[in-house]
């Protein structure tokens, strides 16, 4: 979902839209024709932004040379303390080539985004679904062992351990949004919309995930059902 510019730049914090602005007007001066787009995603779009939260932009770039690339250094370095962007650059002739290895990251992109200067290059994106599913199932069970590990490591630490797991859930996030896509779900990718979605056809109880009140150890085996029935799920597809 492509969302107005305008107004996500007019529902963040004053200080961190003049930063974004201040880095989209130097890298449209340094860049010049090089620059294909400058896309804002993630939680500055999608809603749940914090003061701690990174402003996630994608510069979409037609040529990486790198002298040209140097030279956006400084304004991305006070962009990157003083607002929390957190910029990846991608080539603009690599992006098809690219959604077969990022194919959930294109899926987040997508999600929710809203162009800053120049095109929409993600709207017409093509991921097929075999290379959607082998991402989420290697994203989910990657989540799952660190999970394991979590447990581990926290021992009687309580406080730790739903702290860990809400951080978790956040992780899994994306890759749970592109297991609804493979289902054909089309809906909205904040947390607690994608948790409800799978919950209801996984038969999982995700409540304890969306409270905070939510006790530790009930909340690490909610999280534990949720993705042991997503692997499963997505496992699934491939006999399909």
């Amino acid at each position: 979902m492509i969302a107005n510019i305008h107004t996500v730049l007019a529902l963040l914090p004053a200080a961190t839209r003049a930063r974004l602005e201040a880095f989209a007007k130097a890298a449209t001066t340094i860049l010049g024709d090089d620059l294909v787009a400058l896309i804002v995603y993630g939680s500055a779009v999608r809603g749940g932004l914090t003061p701690r939260s990174d402003v996630d932009v994608v510069l979409v770039v037609a040529r990486d040379e790198p002298t040209r690339l140097r030279a956006l250094h400084d304004a991305a370095a006070i962009a990157r303390v003083s607002a929390r962007l957190d910029l990846q650059v991608l080539l603009h002739s690599e992006l098809a080539h690219a959604a077969d290895v990022f194919p959930v990251l294109f899926d987040d992109i997508r999600g929710h985004h809203a162009v800053l200067v120049g095109t929409d290059v993600f709207k017409d994106l093509v991921i097929h679904d075999e290379h959607r599913r082998l991402r989420v199932e290697q994203e989910l069970r990657e989540a799952r062992m660190a999970l394991r590990r979590l447990v581990v490591d926290t021992a009687s630490d309580d406080l730790s351990l739903r702290v860990g797991v809400d951080a978790l859930l956040k992780r899994v996030r994306a890759p749970l949004f592109s297991l609804c896509v493979l289902h054909g779900a089309h809906h909205k990718d904040d947390l607690i919309t994608v948790l409800d979605v799978l919950g209801r056809r996984l038969d999982v109880d995700t409540l304890p995930l969306t409270n905070s009140q939510t006790a530790a150890l009930p909340a690490a085996e909610a999280c534990m059902r949720l993705l042991d029935r997503a692997i499963h799920d997505v496992d699934g597809l491939v006999r399909a």
